[in-house]
């Protein structure tokens, strides 16, 4: 099979892999249709994708805890982010809430989201517009992965026995903050694409509210345990979805993606869902088969959980720990739905699901005043 990953990094480490290491999982997954071709050759290997998801591992220990007395909810103050982003000026805040007050379609936007659009965009105002009109549009589109987000709803407690994802404690040493997913049951059968990028999203999320404008976030998704099956449960549209929201509309600064214990199904999915990607997000992605000593050229053991190699805290402790910060801004999320454009009162052309998720969709091309 020719490897249309050449361009990018993968690398092989001799380690082999000891019986209970668990297993993780990726991110995106496509229909079932489009996997029969790999089927005849890696039925029985493991496969998954990039930007987007979910964790991996079979016997679960942990002792018991007390986890929402652990964690309260915090949002980030205006002032103490002024101060940390020098560049970042309240003159540039008030600017973009004045745009967006003169825009009809879309909604009210708190500051610490403004704060976010800004530094995400180098304090570039239109890149900041384009970047907030496609995170609201795309969330108002895409209703299945945005709409309904109580973090105590079955589909998201039922997905986070099944993936482990949790933001690491410790950045790396630019300070990006690393979020890392796998698998925790690898049985095809219980894993649900869009309650996983559903619960993601919530994690990243909880994380912006917490720690406001960092330098960038690392994303780290482990394939152990991914399955053809998986990946017949990744719907090539919603898929494409998801990615056109990651691309063009999540307001953070995306620095790498890390692939680790990859497969050749993995690799097959990568080349279905590449037309889809940017060459930007594509770059990002660094491959690696057997072990983590190639990932620790790019985080150090000091961040990562010890089921990596790492001092900090085992990876199902910290997934305990992240589900009870994102349960604890549950009443921001029951509210998030609401901040969506409204199509009706859009000057110009208005959006559809076809508009933004197909050929015509570019929000680059967006008339801004």
């Amino acid at each position: 099979m020719a490897n249309a990953f050449s361009g990018a990094r993968y690398t092989v480490t001799r380690k082999e892999r000891s019986e209970d290491e668990r297993p993780r999982l990726a991110m995106l997954r496509i229909s079932i249709s489009q996997c029969r071709g790999a089927a005849h050759t890696s039925a029985h290997t493991s496969a998954h994708t990039s930007a987007a998801l979910a964790p991996p591992r079979p016997a679960r220990t942990d002792p018991v805890r007390d986890w929402s007395a652990m964690a309260k909810p915090r949002v980030v103050n205006l002032d103490d982010e002024l101060k940390k982003v020098p560049a970042l000026k309240r003159e540039h805040v008030d600017q973009l809430r004045e745009w967006v007050r003169k825009q009809p379609h879309l909604p009210e936007v708190p500051d610490h989201q403004l704060l976010l659009f800004l530094a995400c965009s180098d304090c570039l105002m239109e890149r900041a517009k384009v970047t907030l009109e496609a995170h609201y549009t795309i969330k108002t589109h895409a209703p299945e992965f945005f709409g309904h987000r109580d973090p105590l709803h079955d589909d998201i407690q039922n997905i986070l026995n099944v993936v482990e994802m949790a933001i690491l404690p410790e950045p790396d040493r630019k300070g990006h903050r690393i979020f890392i997913g796998r698998l925790a049951n690898t049985d095809p059968a219980q894993y649900n694409f869009i309650a996983a990028v559903k619960a993601m999203q919530l994690v990243i999320e909880t994380s912006l509210r917490e720690e406001g404008a960092t330098p960038g976030y690392v994303f780290v998704y482990d394939q152990r345990g991914v399955q053809l099956g998986h990946v017949a449960r990744m719907p090539l549209a919603a898929v494409r979805k998801y990615l056109t929201y990651i691309q063009e509309g999540l307001p953070i600064k995306m620095k790498a993606i890390h692939l680790v214990n990859m497969n050749p199904v993995g690799e097959r999915f990568l080349n279905m869902i590449k037309p889809f990607m940017k060459k930007e997000i594509y770059n990002l992605l660094n491959f690696y088969s057997g072990g983590y000593e190639g990932l620790y050229e790019h985080i150090p053991k000091s961040s990562l959980p010890r089921d990596y190699g790492g001092t900090q805290d085992t990876m199902l402790t910290l997934h305990h720990l992240q589900k009870s910060k994102v349960e604890a801004h549950r009443e921001w999320f029951l509210k998030e739905p609401t901040l969506r454009v409204d199509e009706a009162r859009r000057p110009g052309k208005q959006q559809n699901a076809g508009s933004v998720f197909g050929m015509e969709g570019s929000f680059k091309k967006l008339e801004l005043d």
